[in-house]
């Protein structure tokens, strides 16, 4: 089913309510729609969950043998880059 202009409107709402960027009058209507909507549920706790994870991972140190894997790939693909020039 596609989904009308209002929908799509209260769908960007719900998304700006979830970014803590709704305006009062607009925080009100997606609640409002939240209420009855399974698929904007779904999307905010979707959204939520994913602002959760990117706060997690912001504050997670690189594994060690991550970066030594990233450096040696680094070399390799300069190293690969002198040879074809």
């Amino acid at each position: 089913m596609l989904a009308t202009a209002g929908h799509r409107r209260l769908r960007r709402s719900v998304e700006r309510l979830v970014d803590r960027e709704a305006t009062p009058r607009e925080a009100n209507a997606a609640l409002a729609h939240l209420r009855h909507c399974r698929k904007c549920q779904a999307a905010a706790r979707l959204l939520l969950q994913m602002k959760a994870a990117l706060r997690r991972r912001a504050r997670r140190q690189p594994d060690s043998l991550a970066i030594s894997r990233l450096r040696r790939y680094a070399l390799t693909v300069a190293e690969e880059g002198r040879d074809t020039n």
